[in-house]
């Protein structure tokens, strides 16, 4: 989904979310370590075309393929929607760790 949607996803989240509640979401979590792998062919999520000043997509003709957000705008949108991110993130294998939890990146947050 686009940064717009996203954002109003999370809105929507803590919208229903009673104070003290939590949700587990899924991303593809670009950031510094993230980036690195994908240039090093090890990703299996190509996220090199940027979308917006948030997101990276696989495909500049279907953008929804796939989309990844950079790490600080997923933090900054949270704390605009009242959701704590409860550390740590569970990255995922999608972009080439040899450590994960999962396939997509997990984090857990907290309305508050």
């Amino acid at each position: 989904m686009y940064s717009e949607d996203m954002s109003h996803y999370l809105n929507e989240i803590s919208r229903v979310l009673k104070v003290g509640g939590k949700s587990l979401l899924t991303f593809f979590i670009v950031n510094e370590k993230s980036l690195s792998l994908i240039k090093m062919r090890k990703s299996t999520q190509d996220l090199q075309f940027q979308i917006d000043n948030h997101s990276f997509t696989i495909d500049v003709d279907l953008p929804e393929r796939a989309i990844g957000f950079r790490e600080d705008y997923i933090k900054e949108i949270l704390k605009m929607n009242s959701l704590k991110l409860i550390e740590p993130i569970y990255y995922g294998s999608w972009s080439g760790r040899e450590e994960f939890t999962s396939y997509q990146d997990l984090i857990i947050v907290e309305k508050v």
